[in-house]
């Protein structure tokens, strides 16, 4: 991640990343948490909720999503795939689509 590589020091501070991350309320808004505590899910529900987050802090930005995520891009493709997730842009897609049917 570039700003890991451009930080001065040994930590980074929330005004040295990217202004969608800066955003706590994006990242941990209620529609992303499970009902089950942590203890009981399992690291694909994790990994899952975690890759969503990215996606949204990022606007969706796949080279953004993989530099934070640390995979390639055939990589974040599949996860979007295999856990059925949909940008907000493409589900305003379908519904007008749907409108004009």
């Amino acid at each position: 991640m570039k700003s890991i590589a451009l930080s001065q020091g040994d930590s980074l501070t929330r005004d040295q990343l990217p202004e969608p991350l800066r955003t706590e309320k994006k990242l941990y808004s209620n529609q992303h948490r499970s009902n089950k505590p942590v203890t009981e899910q399992s690291l694909e529900d994790i990994e899952g909720v975690h890759v969503k987050r990215v996606l949204e802090a990022t606007g969706w930005h796949k080279g953004q999503a993989c530099e934070i995520l640390g995979v390639s891009r055939p990589r974040l493709r599949r996860l979007i795939r295999q856990y059925g997730l949909i940008s907000h842009h493409d589900v305003e897609i379908d519904s007008e689509m749907n409108e004009d049917a």
